[in-house]
């Protein structure tokens, strides 16, 4: 793959990451020095070339959840760091399912995903801890989000 290729797909993937956030996650969580992005989609919406670029599998029953970490830096929209993160899924019916997340690094951005199966009107609470640069505090984050395969 190019370079131009490649920062196309990490354009591409970027952009519907942001994108995702606000639809899908709400407002990025603020903790002192650090802004947390994170968002769950279904992996059926991502362009076939990005997909592919990242390994990911595209399935109306597969998601993807993203996280990505960012220090606040005066004079710019911060910079990307390093996180230790753990992360599960519950269904409703109390099923805990463990995401195993990657780190990706592109371009000079740093995101973590996970990917998961998902069925018809499936809603998943996600449980997530991030410890920006793998240390200090953890920051906890909670929250839903339902999924449609039709």
């Amino acid at each position: 793959m190019t370079t131009t290729r490649i920062i196309q797909s990490l354009s591409s993937l970027l952009l519907l990451c942001l994108l995702s956030f606000n639809s899908h996650a709400g407002v990025p969580i603020n903790f002192g020095p650090y802004i947390i992005h994170y968002n769950a989609i279904n992996t059926e919406i991502l362009d076939r070339t990005v997909a592919k670029s990242y390994g990911i599998k595209r399935s109306k029953y597969r998601g993807m959840m993203n996280i990505a970490v960012i220090k606040k830096t005066a004079g710019t929209i911060g910079v990307p760091v390093e996180a230790t993160i753990t992360a599960y899924a519950r269904n409703l019916n109390g099923q805990i399912h463990p995401l195993e997340l990657r780190e990706l690094h592109e371009q000079g951005a740093i995101y973590y995903i996970a990917e998961f199966t998902v069925q018809q009107h499936e809603v998943l609470n996600f449980v997530i801890n991030v410890t920006p640069e793998k240390t200090g505090p953890s920051i906890p984050i909670n929250f839903s989000q339902q999924f449609f395969t039709d």
